[in-house]
């Protein structure tokens, strides 16, 4: 893989993350400002008592949600890759089906990326929100 493909790839990732971040911090603050007057007379205990506050948790909440699905399929994704004395057990697999698996988890999906940055992002916001 050429450094050029690799800047593109990461180009196109990071447009990907900044508008999944940008929707993501839109919506919540529409559903706040909808649902939030529902969300303080029912649960202020949970979600705060003001905007801010509550933007924070349900951002905190969503982060954690992301980063945990991303590290989920990232694990999902990382199983050990091995050929050797076990072919006759998985006698499905071939050397070339090895070599194309472990390719594919050498270089993981856009999404796991995307989960994952999108994931620890919110989280800094939620944590910029809620101390300052």
């Amino acid at each position: 893989m050429s450094l050029n493909t690799r800047q593109t790839n990461w180009l196109n990732i990071s447009i990907k993350v900044a508008l999944f971040f940008v929707i993501l911090i839109i919506s919540n603050y529409f559903v706040v400002d909808v649902f939030g007057s529902r969300l303080w007379s029912n649960a202020s205990y949970f979600f705060g008592s003001n905007i801010q506050i509550t933007m924070g948790i349900l951002l905190f909440i969503e982060g954690a949600i992301l980063l945990a699905l991303g590290s989920l399929w990232a694990y999902g994704s990382s199983e050990k890759v091995s050929y050797g004395l076990y072919k006759k057990t998985y006698g499905e697999f071939s050397k070339k089906d090895w070599e194309q698996r472990k390719m594919q988890l050498e270089n993981p999906g856009n999404p796991i990326k995307i989960l994952l940055v999108v994931g620890g992002l919110t989280l800094i916001a939620a944590f910029i929100i809620i101390f300052l």
